[in-house]
């Protein structure tokens, strides 16, 4: 075990313990978006967006165009927010009339099982071929 360690000046980490938090490292981005997935909400309400308040919220239009619209407010009967042209970000008005359907993020208790799930194996896997690289195994 003593030549699995890393040597000086290192953080004196075995193999098993920097492929694991390489794995880590690689895996938090897509376990955070895996998390939050985009649910749809009932067009004869918009209480999503008048009473929670969301930071975004994505918006079918009748014409079939898509936009994320960043913290929208409900004025009279027009979505008011802004949404990224480019690298610039624009204003938006869109009239209620104007909205096939509207999603808000939501937490997606499947996905993150699944992703969790993915994650379990590959460890697992990890582990194994770790214990096994030294030893006849094979």
């Amino acid at each position: 075990m003593g030549a699995d360690v890393v040597g000086r000046g290192g953080l004196g980490m075995t193999r098993t313990g920097r492929v694991m938090l390489s794995i880590t490292a690689l895996w938090l981005p897509v376990t955070i978006a895996a998390c939050r997935s985009w649910r749809a909400e009932p067009l004869n309400s918009v209480a999503p967006v008048a009473v929670r308040h969301p930071s975004a919220v994505r918006l079918t239009r009748v014409d079939g165009s898509r936009v994320v619209l960043r913290y929208p407010a409900l004025v009279a009967d027009t979505l008011v927010g802004s949404y990224s042209v480019g690298s610039q970000d624009a204003e938006a008005r869109i009239a209620l009339a104007d909205i096939r359907a509207l999603e808000t993020r939501g937490f997606s208790g499947a996905r993150t099982a699944a992703l969790a799930g993915v994650v379990a194996a590959v460890v697992a896997v990890v582990k194994v071929h770790t214990a096994c690289s030294g030893c006849a195994c094979d």
